[in-house]
């Protein structure tokens, strides 16, 4: 009776630390923005993080690029808010770089039409005043109208990238200001908000990281097996 008692509590303890374990860990979602200064052109200040010109960059108010990144488990989804103050021209297309081992069938569920990857670069006349060259997909937003929202998943986790994007109306354009400043994209790990101006774009295959709760708990799961089966409380 006594280690049927024993091997119930085991069981019991067992079940407990794998219960907490896939409970801590949870999906990361990471949030950020750029914002042009706005009646003062290219000029960087307090909300100069995007860069651009003709119309774009002094209106009345800034223009602004949101993003949010989130994890289901399986997939990432990636969505970008452009020009949400409506006060811009139309949004022709926006690039987004990406690594060289990106594939097109890594763009799944894409809302817009795209091409690429490829390399875009200064020279192209459909790309004017972009700063410098990049490799990345190229989202074609069919001269959206005031806000745009350009929306896709894929299994590419994010890393810090540039984004470049080209007005249908007025002929402007606008970009992230650290793009040739120079043109090094961060190594630290995705977070909330922006590093460098630079926005969270789709490119290495690491997988998400659990939580440093979680990896604890699985640890001490692990352990508290090893020893039970060491002393014959569970096969």
């Amino acid at each position: 009776m006594k280690m049927n008692t024993l091997k119930m509590t085991a069981m019991i303890a067992v079940a407990v630390t794998a219960l907490l374990s896939s409970q801590t860990w949870a999906a990361p979602t990471y949030t950020g923005m750029l914002a042009s200064d706005f009646d003062s052109g290219n000029s960087m200040g307090a909300d100069g993080l995007l860069l651009g010109n003709n119309g774009w960059v002094n209106a009345s108010q800034p223009l602004v690029l949101r993003w949010n990144v989130s994890f289901d488990g399986s997939l990432w989804h990636y969505e970008y808010t452009f020009n949400e103050l409506e006060l811009q021209g139309g949004l022709s297309h926006m690039i987004l770089e990406v690594s060289d081992t990106l594939l097109a069938s890594d763009i799944i569920n894409p809302v817009y039409a795209f091409e690429g990857p490829a390399q875009y670069g200064p020279g192209d006349p459909s790309n004017p005043s972009i700063p410098g060259t990049v490799w990345g997909v190229k989202f074609d937003t069919q001269g959206a109208a005031g806000l745009a929202v350009l929306s896709f998943d894929s299994t590419r986790s994010p890393v810090w990238g540039d984004f470049y994007a080209k007005d249908g109306s007025v002929g402007g354009a606008a970009w992230n200001a650290w793009f040739t400043n120079p043109d090094t994209d961060p190594l630290f790990a995705p977070a909330n908000g922006s590093i460098h101006s630079h926005i969270l774009v789709p490119d290495s295959t690491v997988p998400p990281v659990p939580s440093p709760a979680a990896v604890l708990l699985g640890g001490m799961g692990t352990i508290l097996v090893g020893w039970l089966r060491r002393n014959g409380i569970i096969a």
